[in-house]
């Protein structure tokens, strides 16, 4: 509730992944099998929810948060569910302490790793599972980890999701999954390092990931007269001046800012670069910031001096 109620939902949403997550009750899943304290998991996995939302002020449904509980690779939020993780949990501690448990008490061994507390633990986990990633019953001497485990889940919920989903829903899910796509979630906020999101940017950007539509109702494209969707899809695709172009036009300002303060001289979109071409009034400008006025390369380009 405190997280939650911070100015900046960027920073909310840092601090509750890496330090409110559900490592905060790890130690209670590994040591207590689940039915003993799955309401207290509910309670924690509820509580989760709803300081998130109110960080975002976005209405999740169930598939919504679903995602966002899932791996950042996985094009979730990382918010894992402690009710997900407590049978994998116990049975990795279960079965690692077996051997300790057995020197200390003989009969600890055999009988914790048969006992109904393991049993309702792999059927649990089996539960969340595909068919071929079955947990097998206990045996003595099994020794099962909990990121194996974990491991497994996730996999299985990433495959399930995108089986039942539409293929725009499968479109995104994949766009999101791809290879730095979500860097964004491991940036530390910082105004001095100039990675800190504004709050309606940074809800947008959540929006966009869970699939929350981001306007009221469907219009028409001002730049293309393509049909503009509610989720906002179109609009961070359009390449007719939409939000891509703006995107575009950000970064080459901020790269031009950077290269002033390094000293190297740029030019933003420098004129005439390519004036012998075709096209008449030397519109061309191949570099969105041309660094290297000063090192002979221009009199090699048609036009060059």
């Amino acid at each position: 509730e405190a997280i939650a109620k911070l100015e900046n939902p960027g920073v909310s949403y840092d601090l509750m992944r890496s330090v409110c997550n559900v490592g905060q009750v790890n130690y209670l899943c590994r040591t207590t099998p689940k039915g003993m304290c799955n309401d207290a998991l509910q309670s924690f996995d509820e509580a989760t929810r709803a300081s998130f939302t109110t960080i975002t002020g976005l209405p999740l449904d169930d598939a919504q948060w679903a995602q966002a509980c899932a791996r950042v690779k996985d094009a979730g939020m990382g918010l894992r569910q402690a009710s997900r993780t407590a049978d994998a949990a116990y049975l990795g501690s279960l079965t690692a302490t077996a051997d300790l448990g057995s020197a200390v008490r003989p009969e600890h061994g055999p009988r914790a790793i048969v006992s109904s507390h393991a049993v309702l633990a792999v059927a649990g986990i089996n539960e969340l599972l595909l068919p071929s990633q079955q947990v097998s019953p206990l045996m003595a001497g099994t020794v099962l980890k909990q990121h194996d485990l974990m491991k497994k889940v996730e996999k299985s919920n990433t495959k399930q999701r995108l089986d039942v989903a539409l293929p725009d829903t499968r479109a995104r899910l994949n766009a999101y999954s791809a290879t730095t796509a979500a860097k964004w979630h491991g940036a530390i906020p910082s105004r001095t390092l100039d990675m800190d999101l504004a709050s309606s940017v940074f809800v947008t950007t959540v929006a966009l990931q869970l699939g929350v539509d981001v306007q009221e109702e469907v219009i028409s494209c001002p730049f293309c007269a393509a049909i503009c969707d509610c989720g906002g899809r179109h609009a961070i695709s359009c390449m007719a001046g939409g939000d891509a172009t703006t995107v575009h036009n950000e970064v080459r300002d901020e790269v031009f800012q950077w290269c002033k303060r390094a000293m190297l001289h740029p030019f933003l979109e420098k004129a005439g670069l390519l004036s012998r071409t075709d096209l008449p009034g030397g519109r061309r400008r191949p570099a969105d910031v041309l660094i290297c006025g000063r090192t002979g390369f221009l009199a090699g380009l048609p036009g060059g001096d």
